[in-house]
């Protein structure tokens, strides 16, 4: 569950409009603390959009400078929107944070999809709100829906002709206010916050309402009012449907209740011929993304939950007595034991033994070349293979040679932490001096590719630009959160790892 919020105005938006909107940013915490981000559109220039992003929660988000400016510059503004990330897919990092862009499209997605393998650039990133900002700049919004499924409330900017959009489905809930001059708008996930922070501000506006399932609202930010140009936007493949007079395995027929229940392997193959969707035989061995695990609710044990990665293979996957705190996101091979049937989500569901991690993404969701074993006592162990330079995966070093031992440190540690780096482009020793020539997190060394990577959003607290030049005396907040010198010797109370 995500939140978003927002405010749009054809006048000049006062102390009120901004009061409301960073009130709106940290309230929508409640829906969201992985991340936070907005984006505002200039009103002198309607297709100037400005992003800013981090993976903080809202109430340290919003003392950031930058953020800061954003709000305060609101006599500039003609739109801003807000997102609070509650992660889903994805790992928790600024990269991953809403909202995106693609083209000429600035997005903030609620909701999570759970077939997003089948849009373009599914290869390259996790996140499938992203892939969504991406598909509507590239095929448009009604060929994007017809090929997603799941759960979306959606919020973008369109800068090809300067107009802003809202889009819901049945899975999520989206609220509106119009001022009573129809000159602003207000918006918010939910229904009974939006009320209460127009109350609280003393906004007067039309009664607050949701918007409808399926209906594509656009305003064109040029015009005097906002006037709504609305279609219909639904899938235009038929859904699979499953009839509540069906009879069971016992004889009897199904009631209401039961549309939550999963159907057996015979009658979900069945409506896998009917909806045209691939299904595999128990024994195959197939792939799929699994972005999380699903915890039991006793013990440490999950289910890992997951998608099918292959063109033809639609379905959700999951794989049982997975260990919570050793599951790495990432690409897995299994052996099918169960294929099911979901009437109540209109989904097919593969169940799975014996996970094999393929491949893994690392923290900016890129796929990491070397091929790793994580899930212990369930996988099915395989020798590792690197397709990239060898590095070192710690920091006990021999004295003789200066070659590095390997050495698994515990998950959650600070060695644990240091060892992901070393698999990630780092070293702990330099022999030639010219290779990995940047200080990194925990004093390891990099090379400049490495550390631009790290290090492209800026200062975490004052989002300045860094240089090479300060390799030295950057502070590592973890391992993917600078802070310049500046701000680190402003502010002591910063438990860095280096």
């Amino acid at each position: 569950m995500c939140g978003i919020v927002g405010i749009a105005s054809k006048t000049l938006m006062a102390k009120k409009e901004k009061d409301f909107f960073s009130q709106a940013l940290y309230t929508d915490l409640l829906r969201g603390k992985d991340s936070t981000g907005i984006f505002t559109v200039g009103k002198d220039d309607l297709a100037e959009v400005e992003v800013f992003k981090k993976a903080y929660p809202s109430h340290d988000f919003m003392h950031l400078p930058r953020a800061c400016s954003l709000i305060n510059n609101f006599d500039k503004t003609a739109v801003a929107v807000g997102h609070n990330r509650a992660a889903t897919k994805g790992g928790v990092n600024h990269n991953n944070a809403h909202p995106f862009q693609h083209g000429n499209i600035t997005l903030v997605h609620n909701g999570t999809l759970t077939n997003y393998n089948q849009l373009a650039g599914f290869t390259h990133t996790a996140v499938d709100s992203a892939l969504l900002c991406r598909s509507i700049d590239e095929i448009g919004v009604q060929e994007t829906v017809n090929k997603v499924t799941g759960a979306y409330a959606l919020v973008w900017h369109d800068a090809s002709d300067n107009t802003l959009h809202f889009l819901r489905n049945d899975k999520r809930e989206f609220s509106m206010a119009v001022s009573e001059d129809g000159k602003s708008l207000y918006w918010a996930s939910e229904l009974k916050m939006l009320e209460w922070l127009l109350d609280r501000n003393n906004i007067e506006t039309t009664e607050a309402f949701l918007t409808e399932e399926n209906l594509h609202i656009s305003f064109d930010l040029s015009e005097a009012e906002f006037k709504p140009t609305t279609e219909t936007v639904e899938k235009e493949v038929q859904a699979v449907t499953y009839s509540r007079n069906t009879a069971n395995s016992t004889g009897g027929t199904k009631t209401k209740k039961d549309q939550s229940e999963r159907i057996g392997e015979k009658e979900a193959r069945r409506k896998a011929v009917e909806a045209g969707v691939n299904i595999p035989k128990i024994g195959d061995r197939v792939e799929g993304y699994f972005w999380g695990v699903e915890k039991y609710k006793q013990g440490t044990l999950g289910s890992m939950q997951g998608v099918g990665s292959e063109p033809d293979l639609y379905c959700n996957m999951e794989i049982h007595g997975i260990p919570s705190n050793s599951f790495a996101e990432g690409y897995y091979s299994f052996d099918v034991i169960a294929v099911q049937y979901v009437p109540a989500d209109d989904d097919f569901i593969i169940r799975g033994r014996n996970p094999s991690l393929e491949i893994r993404f690392d923290n900016n969701n890129e796929k990491m070349e070397k091929v790793q074993d994580v899930v212990e006592g369930t996988v099915t162990k395989k020798p590792s293979t690197i397709t990239a330079k060898p590095l070192a995966v710690t920091h006990e070093k021999s004295t003789k040679s200066g070659v590095l031992v390997e050495k698994k440190a515990d998950e959650g540690t600070p060695e644990a932490a240091v060892d992901g780096l070393l698999s990630r482009g780092f070293v702990d020793t330099n022999p030639s001096g010219e290779d990995y020539p940047f200080v990194g997190p925990s004093g390891l060394l990099c090379n400049e590719k490495v550390f631009n990577e790290l290090t492209k959003h800026g200062c975490s607290n004052c989002c300045r630009d860094l240089d090479t030049s300060e390799h030295e005396e950057i502070t590592w907040l973890d391992t993917q959160t600078p802070v310049c010198l500046e701000c680190a010797s402003e502010d002591a109370h910063f438990n860095t790892i280096h």
